[in-house]
């Protein structure tokens, strides 16, 4: 079932329960899900999401900056990110998806504990590229609830760059396709990782 746009896919989404699987996904033993996300600019993204990845454009060296990654382990610096400028509530979501995503939150009070998953067996893989479609990308078993659990926590564009953090080089992606991940429902990504091997996401609206 495809949505040629964000909004109509955030509307629709009480649908997708209904929906029948298109052939192609139809089979989806040993392979991930697929959820296409129809955008290629900000100014297809919802107004509130547009903003949020502008606002995060804005202060993206500043947190950059205010973080280290180690053998894929982020670190970031609350108190060092709020020093250099970025605004609380901004930094305060970007620190919540880190620590979602199993990284860590350094002076902050206490306040966002590293949410550590117990060791499992990831199936699926974690990829992002672009072609001529546009943006997509791969998220392993166990990325995706970390990706949902951000969206459905209302963390916002930061908090799923935080969460995504878990996978990728933060400073790799691009906000627009961060933010149309951001503006998804969460109750259906995590409905197309039922399979257990995660999801992928693509441009062109939504398949399950």
């Amino acid at each position: 079932m495809r949505f040629t746009s964000l909004v109509a896919a955030a509307a629709t989404a009480a649908l997708i329960a209904l929906a029948v699987p298109s052939p192609a996904s139809a089979s989806l033993t040993g392979r991930a899900s697929t959820v296409d996300v129809a955008v290629t600019s900000t100014e297809q993204l919802p107004p509130e999401v547009q903003s949020q990845v502008d606002e995060l454009q804005a202060n993206r060296s500043r947190i950059d900056a205010a973080s280290t990654n180690v053998h894929g382990m982020v670190t970031f610096d609350f108190a060092a990110a709020l020093r250099s400028g970025v605004p609380n509530e901004l930094a305060r979501d970007y620190a919540r998806g880190v620590a979602i995503g199993g990284g860590h939150v350094v002076n902050d009070n206490g306040e966002f504990p590293s949410q550590v998953s117990a060791r499992a067996t990831c199936r699926g893989q974690n990829a992002f590229w672009y072609d001529w479609i546009g943006y997509h990308f791969k998220l392993d078993s166990c990325i995706t609830p970390k990706v949902v659990k951000a969206i459905a926590g209302t963390a916002g564009v930061a908090g799923v760059l935080g969460a995504l953090s878990a996978a990728f080089p933060p400073t790799s992606l691009p906000l627009v396709a961060v933010g149309a991940v951001a503006a998804y429902s969460a109750w259906s990504i995590d409905q197309c990782s039922k399979n257990g091997t995660g999801v992928e996401m693509s441009l062109a609206g939504f398949v399950c």
